[in-house]
């Protein structure tokens, strides 16, 4: 797959590991970590466009980067799944919320 394609830890290690390396994480293993350092309670939650079908937010905390996350269906409930995360913080959208 090419730039700004896939998701999950694969595509967060495969395009964002320089931007991981610059705060001290180095491994594929920490792809968690670079995540759980943006998706914490308190994070503001951003909701500007519709991609096909599928709902999608922006997670975005201005001092460690924002995640993308999209709203999975499934037969045991509704989850939410991080699509990307990246050191980036600009915002758009309107705030909807922020993660509980």
């Amino acid at each position: 797959m090419g730039p700004n394609r896939g998701f999950g830890a694969i595509h967060i290690w495969r395009e964002h590991a320089k931007e991981m390396a610059q705060i001290g994480l180095t491994s594929f293993d920490e792809v968690p970590n670079f995540v759980s350092n943006i998706v914490q309670i308190g994070t503001p939650l951003y909701f500007g466009d519709r991609y096909s079908r599928k709902i999608r937010l922006m997670a975005v905390r201005h001092v460690s980067g924002t995640a993308i996350l999209e709203c999975i269906q499934r037969n045991d409930g509704t989850i939410w799944s991080i699509v990307t995360a990246f050191s980036g913080t600009n915002t758009h959208g309107t705030r909807v919320g922020s993660v509980r």
